[in-house]
């Protein structure tokens, strides 16, 4: 993503990718795969803006959440990542553009049966 700065190296593109996937990663093992499914698994790395790393979430509702329960887990991971982040933003991702969840086979987990959910018609 090009911010004021212009386009970055494809150097620092990479390491970033690099980074982000290590602290999915961290996340997943420290909160195991439930919980990790279930509210971390939809975010997305937008952006990094000078020290900040901005991540997207789909709705309101995960946002808040979260930024509540992992907000300063994500900072401290990103931190130790030496990026230079000092910050983490979490925000609702703009209609049009939500954030794609990783895909549940590429997990190596079968995707739920619509027929098992709840309440299906």
């Amino acid at each position: 993503m090009e911010n004021e700065l212009g386009t970055p190296s494809a150097a620092a593109t990479g390491q970033v990718a690099e980074a982000w996937a290590r602290i999915r990663g961290r996340l997943r093992e420290e909160v195991g795969e439930v919980e990790y499914r279930s509210w971390l698994r939809q975010m997305t790395l937008s952006a990094i803006e000078g020290e900040e790393a901005v991540i997207l979430l789909p709705t309101r509702f995960l946002r808040d959440w979260v930024r509540s329960h992992y907000g300063d887990r994500l900072r401290n991971l990103w931190m130790a990542e030496n990026l230079g982040v000092r910050r983490v933003e979490i925000r609702v991702a703009p209609e049009g553009r939500a954030p794609e969840a990783e895909p549940a086979l590429a997990e190596g987990l079968a995707a739920p049966s619509p027929a098992g959910l709840s309440g299906a018609a």
